[in-house]
């Protein structure tokens, strides 16, 4: 079966961001059983690589075991897998053992069905309960331990004088080696004794600690205690009342710089006499630093989930919007140029509708992939010199056909020393964005772009007298995913995401893209601001230049090629462009085909798509290059990550294109690789 598109979808570009960045653990399988994704937070439970594993080999790490710790899990008590026979999995626990790791997981899920009701597979989110339990146990030991403490002190009190100094003797043992933190008080408020435990816990010096214990202080009358609400609890506590103090985060470093800050619960227990009247009060502190602050992170996982579910349907809703837009008229007009009576001036006017939209659509899925990674944390900057205003000049020809049609004039001010090093390809997209966006809000009048120099600070703005932006729209204009208002900027187009690109590429450079003023009606000013090193002069002709740029047509007069590609619509594309410049065409499906014909015949290079069926692109060229094929192989693929690109270079490919296919930079990085392999 011929896929229609090896694009990754929009939505798995931007779920992919979000699950790479989730502390909770998450793993999926289709609807057969077989495991299809399985995050960063899931690889670090199991302790595997920071790359993702075939799911086959993942499996053989995925050891599961019940909550006791004691027994294996089998397949159809896994989680995943009630959760694919349509259980919904409510907060079951198990344990997680990978090599030295084991994890204590809190799981949630359910099976996936699409809009008819079909199932496509299950997915299960794990959040890591370790500490969480780990302080809940250390809480039952610690009431034990109280337990003990007080039973013994109330013995002690009651106890005749003959037995005093053997129970006085297990009573400092006991407290002095409790590992909860213990201070004993009088019914004045004085503080009798504190122990080790107490010190440690608050990391306070000798000194202070002997301040806590001499008459003149009196814990009734702590001022910070009072602003906790502690002392409520303590006086209850003297009233005969055992209490709990809720936890309460206390920071020692108020009465000493040395001491640090805790989240900690009291346990107060009243010591009664022979009488029955209270005696000494036991107070205990309970270190629940680790669970509080575990809670507090699931809280805010589960808020991030939150947050990115509504920003996912968003997303989705307006990108559906903004990919349909081009899509329809590819699609219309495609159909209108099927007719008999079209035409030519009418053809040629479709033809050109349809490849803007193409282009659109490129520029549109471009952007989400880029964006996508920006936020993972994947993108990367590659410094090389260059003439800044060569890259003006070239970026206002790009837009130029704009320019044009809105009949906007674009000012470029000359710049005194415009070598610089910076990220040459990175800096452009940003311009293109900033001034495209300048030209799309623009109906009369200019833009001018201007760049100063201040020290190693590069700042180029860009400014328009178009529509302006209104200032209750102007807090969320660089918010990823999302556009300032629909009803403003809709007869404009636009996905929303060029401004939020723009702003996390200058970041990521160590920049920054701001909106330095805006008034509706009458323009706007944005800038961006680049650290930049001098560089010395540089050619005109060592800029990047943008393959559309181009103008005389390269030939590849008789060029024998093997075109690999599961797609028959891809192939005749390929195929009939390449031949009519002059190339040699031997057509294979899949990469079992590739490699049997690349063996047996012979080519001057490849041209390898990479996600297809029997054999991917990537194992044929593994086995190609393991039996000695030495001839050059681009991969030509819609698999646009660098990643991806790192991949196929990684199993032996020269090159790398991406599809769309651009003709002209095909054509040249053939003759180059043939050039370099000769």
């Amino acid at each position: 079966m011929e896929k229609t598109s090896s694009h990754p979808t929009l939505a798995a570009s931007f779920l992919t961001a979000v699950l790479e960045n989730l502390a909770e653990g998450v793993v999926a399988c289709d609807a057969n059983g077989v495991l299809t994704t399985f995050n960063r937070a899931t690889r670090e439970f199991h302790g595997l690589p920071e790359q993702p594993l075939p799911a086959e080999e993942w499996a053989q790490h995925y050891n599961l075991f019940h909550a006791d710790g004691k027994t294996l899990l089998t397949r159809e008590e896994v989680p995943l897998f009630r959760a694919l026979r349509g259980e919904v999995v409510k907060d079951v626990e198990m344990i997680i053992a990978a090599k030295d790791k084991t994890r204590l997981v809190l799981c949630n899920g359910q099976a996936i069905y699409d809009s008819n009701g079909i199932k496509l597979g299950a997915v299960v989110a794990m959040h890591d309960i370790t500490a969480i339990k780990a302080a809940a146990q250390a809480e039952d030991d610690f009431k034990n331990q109280l337990k003990k403490i007080v039973d013994l002190r109330t013995s002690q009190l009651q106890t005749t004088e003959s037995a005093l100094i053997e129970s006085e003797k297990r009573f400092r043992t006991l407290f002095e080696q409790s590992p909860l933190s213990v201070q004993l008080l009088a019914v004045d408020g004085r503080t009798l004794q504190v122990n080790s435990a107490w010190k440690k816990l608050w990391n306070l010096s000798d000194e202070l600690v002997q301040t806590f214990i001499l008459p003149e202080y009196n814990i009734l009358k702590d001022p910070i205690l009072e602003s906790r609400g502690v002392l409520r609890y303590i006086r209850e506590g003297f009233a005969g009342k055992p209490s709990t103090i809720p936890a309460i985060y206390y920071d020692a470093s108020e009465i000493e710089k040395s001491a640090r800050g805790r989240w900690v619960e009291g346990y107060l227990n009243p010591i009664l006499n022979d009488d029955g009247n209270v005696a000494e009060l036991v107070l205990i502190h309970n270190d629940v630093t680790e669970k509080v602050e575990s809670e507090k992170a699931l809280q805010k996982s589960r808020d991030a989930a939150e947050e990115a579910n509504r920003l996912k349907s968003s997303f989705l809703a307006n990108m559906s919007h903004e990919i349909r837009t081009p899509l329809s008229s590819i699609l219309g007009y495609t159909e209108l140029l099927r007719k008999d009576d079209i035409e030519p001036e009418d053809a040629k006017q479709f033809l050109n509708i349809i490849q803007r939209s193409g282009a659109t659509l490129t520029k549109i899925i471009d952007d989400i992939l880029d964006i996508s990674k920006v936020e993972a944390g994947r993108l990367e900057i590659k410094t090389s010199s260059f003439n800044l205003m060569q890259l003006l000049e070239d970026t206002a020809s790009l837009l130029r056909v704009q320019l044009i049609a809105k009949s906007v004039s674009l000012i470029v001010s000359p710049i005194e020393n415009p070598n610089i090093e910076s990220d040459q390809l990175r800096l452009r997209q940003i311009l293109v964005n900033l001034i495209g966006n300048a030209i799309k809000f623009t109906e009369s009048g200019h833009i001018t772009v201007a760049t100063t120099f201040s020290g190693s600070q590069l700042k180029i703005s860009v400014e328009d007298t178009g529509i302006g932006i209104p200032t209750e729209l102007q807090r969320d204009l660089f918010q990823p995913f999302n556009q300032a208002d629909n009803s403003y900027t809709r007869q404009f187009s636009g996905t929303g995401l060029g401004l939020a690109l723009s702003k996390r590429l200058a970041q990521a450079m160590g920049g920054d893209v701001v909106l330095e003023r805006s008034i509706a009606g009458s323009g706007s000013v944005f800038s961006l601001t680049l650290p930049f090193k001098p560089a010395e002069v540089i050619s005109p002709a060592k800029n990047i230049v943008a393959p559309t740029q181009r103008t005389s047509e390269q030939r590849l007069d008789g060029v024998s090629l093997l075109l690999v590609d599961d797609s028959k619509d891809n192939r005749l594309l390929v195929n009939r462009v390449l031949t009519r410049i002059g190339a040699k065409i031997t057509e294979a499906t899949n990469g079992r085909e590739a490699v049997d014909l690349a063996l047996k015949e012979k080519f001057d290079l490849i041209l390898m798509d990479i996600q297809m069926p029997i054999m991917d692109g990537i194992q044929a060229t593994v086995e190609l290059r393991s039996k000695g094929y030495n001839k050059p192989i681009i991969a030509l693929t819609a698999h646009a990550l660098g990643e991806e690109r790192d991949r196929c270079l990684g199993a032996g490919a020269n090159a790398h294109v991406v599809k769309p296919v651009n003709f002209a930079l095909l054509t040249e990085t053939i003759l180059e690789q043939i050039k370099i392999s000769i």
